[in-house]
């Protein structure tokens, strides 16, 4: 099992693949989930305070927490509008085994980064028991691995 700290790493390099590209640099966001970790009482203010920063219709990378999303609606006078699209995708990627949950995670992140047309949400959408191959999954691993080694 892999902790925060790896699915953290992983992230930074996704934020910096996306950061290298000019198309992309303005929608997607990440939170830290170790940022979050101890927040108790001040999650909400934290997550509401990292939505309000840049782009607000940015797909963030984050822990759900719709309260806060709601709080961030009302604070930047998006109270009445229709909260920002969150869905809830019953069709993702499965575990093939059981212990890759991390991996799995990872490697759909990668893929909505990837999907140009954001076309992720339909092709999730529906009830599945697709999954991830090996080499799919590996293929997140080997990146995480050369990210973190190069930050060591």
């Amino acid at each position: 099992m892999l902790g925060q700290a790896v699915i953290a790493s992983y992230m930074a390099h996704l934020h910096t693949e996306t950061s290298q590209r000019p198309e992309l640099a303005e929608t997607f966001a990440f939170i830290d989930p170790g940022s979050t970790f101890n927040l108790n009482g001040d999650f909400e203010a934290y997550i509401v305070n990292r939505l309000k920063e840049g782009n607000p219709d940015r797909l963030f990378f984050l822990p759900h927490n719709q309260k806060a999303v709601k709080s961030f609606n009302s604070e930047t006078g998006r109270g009445n509008r229709t909260p920002p699209k969150a869905k809830f995708l019953s069709g993702s990627p499965k575990q093939p085994g059981g212990h890759e949950c991390a991996y799995v995670v990872m490697r759909y992140m990668k893929e909505i980064i990837n999907d140009t047309r954001l076309t992720f949400a339909t092709k999730w959408l529906p009830k599945t028991r697709a999954t991830y191959n090996e080499a799919q999954l590996d293929e997140v691993r080997i990146e995480a691995l050369k990210f973190i080694q190069e930050h060591i």
